[in-house]
């Protein structure tokens, strides 16, 4: 797969963990085989999730469902923004941050 870059963010209080994972990808056709993995093994209950939008993937673990939005919200703006952007050329990775 042609990764490009991620940031993971890991939450922890008392005995709960939450993890917030967003990835990039070389191309879409990279991020679709990512996004399918990712779903392929994600817990089916109502704190995870996992979605893509263009060469992004946003996977969610353990995340109380009611700051979902508040993530998604943020993962489509930076999709919205890595659009913007051109893939790396070459086999060359750049990171998110």
């Amino acid at each position: 797969m042609g990764w490009g870059g991620d940031h993971v963010v890991v939450y922890g209080r008392a005995d709960a963990t939450a993890v917030v994972w967003w990835t990039t990808w070389d191309t879409e056709a990279d991020a679709v085989e990512a996004y399918r993995a990712a779903q392929r093994v994600a817990p089916k209950n109502l704190s995870s999730l996992v979605e893509r939008r263009g060469r992004a993937v946003l996977i969610v673990r353990d995340l109380p469902p009611r700051l979902h939005r508040a993530v998604r919200k943020a993962f489509t703006i930076f999709a919205r923004n890595l659009r913007e952007q051109h893939p790396p050329l070459g086999g060359t990775r750049d990171s998110m941050y």
